[in-house]
């Protein structure tokens, strides 16, 4: 039975599936039926601030101030390559947003013209995905009205998944208005998209805590996006390990807690730096391990140390940077939780004398 836009979906979609109030957009041609489709929707807010950048940054910080995803949409061209700021901060930060954009109708795209090397057909019309494609997690143009469903399931399943991100949605405007029925095909992702955590990593990893007389635990944001700070906090109260955080991390554990030391880097404090420089092991949890934390000299990050990185991102480890003792490809709980469990039968060292050092530094 056809009973809706697509514009009316998408509003719906964003307001029941991702359980999001407010969307960010600037006014234009290229959207009428999708801003016909929010203003229709009596529950959704809109924000219209003056500019795309704004909005673009705008629906990051809302993502991150909210754990959900920021949702803006934007019309075609300029109000597109406007936003391209706010969407790479996105994509460097590992923040999941879902951006939709206008597009001219089918009927007036340069690509379907038949004309080779046709710069612009439509107005405004700017072929944008080739454009944002390298920083976007996923990155479609909607030609068919019944993939909608699909996929709208399936950019916010890739942007909420493993490493997050921003994913793009280009809807044209022919289609933004066309009906379409209840029966849409879902998107079905895989069941665990997680990897598997090898047992003899977490034994290793346990055998180099119980030899460490001078642990730090370098903490990153992964350890939130992975709805690990409870656990996180569990683990440093229970062993007494200092911590020290990069600036995306500097909200998984209290400022006022004897286990911060500081924020670590050529950006951070002293008491954290002295702290990782005089460690005999370095434990890093979700954070890419950026040169502003690990510092421009690589060989001499944490010089005596060893190094043991955990993150469910292989690929920013790949850098040749600093020696890995030890790397785990996990999510931080999953990882936190089968260490917790691990270590209930192995006595550590005492680290209160190293604590108290590192609190020192901190005074």
């Amino acid at each position: 039975m056809i009973n809706m836009r697509v514009a009316d979906f998408v509003a719906n979609f964003i307001y029941e599936e991702l359980n999001v109030q407010h969307v960010f957009t600037v006014t234009g041609a290229g959207i009428m039926h999708l801003t016909d489709g929010l203003i229709s929707h009596k529950k959704l807010k809109t924000i219209c601030p003056h500019h795309e950048q704004t909005a673009s940054m705008a629906l990051e910080a809302y993502s991150r101030a909210t754990e959900n995803f920021g949702v803006g949409i934007f019309t075609t061209g300029p109000g597109c390559t406007n936003t391209i700021t706010g969407l790479a901060g996105a994509w460097q930060d590992s923040v999941p947003c879902l951006f939709i954009s206008g597009q001219v109708k089918k009927s007036e795209a340069s690509a379907n013209s038949g004309i080779k090397n046709l710069r612009q057909f439509g107005v405004q019309e700017l072929d944008i995905i080739p454009i944002i494609k390298s920083i976007t997690k996923y990155a479609v143009t909607i030609n068919r009205p019944e993939k909608i469903r699909y996929e709208l399931e399936k950019a916010v399943h890739i942007a909420k998944t493993g490493r997050p991100g921003p994913v793009w949605i280009e809807i044209p405007m022919d289609v933004q208005s066309a009906k379409i029925n209840d029966e849409l095909e879902q998107y079905i992702p895989e069941k665990n998209t997680k990897p598997a955590i090898n047992k003899k990593d977490i034994e290793h990893l346990s055998t180099l805590l119980k030899n460490s007389q001078r642990p730090v635990i370098i903490a990153g944001q992964g350890i939130r996006i992975a709805g690990a700070i409870e656990c996180f906090n569990e683990f440093v109260e229970k062993y007494g390990i200092p911590v020290v955080t990069p600036y995306l991390g500097i909200d998984v554990m209290k400022h006022n807690d004897k286990h911060y030391i500081g924020k670590s880097g050529v950006k951070g404090d002293r008491p954290a730096n002295f702290a990782m420089q005089n460690s005999d092991l370095v434990i890093s949890i979700g954070s890419s391990l950026h040169v502003t934390v690990i510092g421009y000299n690589y060989l001499q990050f944490a010089r005596e140390a060893k190094k043991i990185i955990i993150d469910i991102d292989d690929t920013s480890h790949q850098k040749k940077t600093i020696k890995k003792d030890l790397f785990i490809q996990a999510d931080a709980k999953d990882l936190l939780e089968k260490l917790l469990e691990n270590l209930k039968n192995i006595k550590l060292n005492n680290y209160s004398n190293w604590l108290e050092k590192c609190n020192l530094w901190k005074k």
